[in-house]
């Protein structure tokens, strides 16, 4: 993967206004606000799914077809893989949602950083205006 000194917006980190990033901040934060919700939309359907596959073992458990482990015959592992055979695509659905809340997750935490680092750049810039003595709009 290549990079370049490209930072925001297309312009180089040393080129950038405090408006830049200003901008590019007031951008991220609205990104982490569609990103927590969707962290709280995939943790409901992760539940949902959860209770799904939680119901579908309970089912398959009390089943007429269930196999009932006895001395000298079936063992509660055949039991076991049988049930997880029945809920077999609860438990899928489970698993997929456990992954896209962790994905959730990571790009909440991404745009968390990258925010961060955006204040960061706008505190150098800032300062970079407080010394030279100019504003953004006289240029440094």
């Amino acid at each position: 993967m290549a990079y370049d000194d490209e930072a925001i917006d297309g312009k180089p980190i040393e080129d950038l206004m405090p408006i830049d990033c200003e901008r590019k901040l007031r951008s991220l934060v609205n990104e982490m606000t569609r990103a927590e919700r969707l962290l709280r939309s995939t943790r409901d359907d992760e539940i949902k799914k959860k209770h799904l596959y939680q119901a579908a073992k309970r089912v398959a458990f009390q089943s007429p077809d269930c196999p009932k482990p006895s001395r000298g015959g079936l063992t509660v592992a055949d039991r076991e893989v049988w049930v997880e055979g029945q809920c077999a695509d609860e438990e899928r659905a489970y698993d997929d949602a456990v992954a896209d809340r962790e994905d959730a997750r990571d790009h909440l935490f991404t745009v968390r950083e990258q925010a961060t680092s955006v204040q960061s750049l706008l505190r150098s810039t800032w300062k970079a205006f407080e010394l030279s003595g100019t504003t953004q709009h006289e240029g440094i």
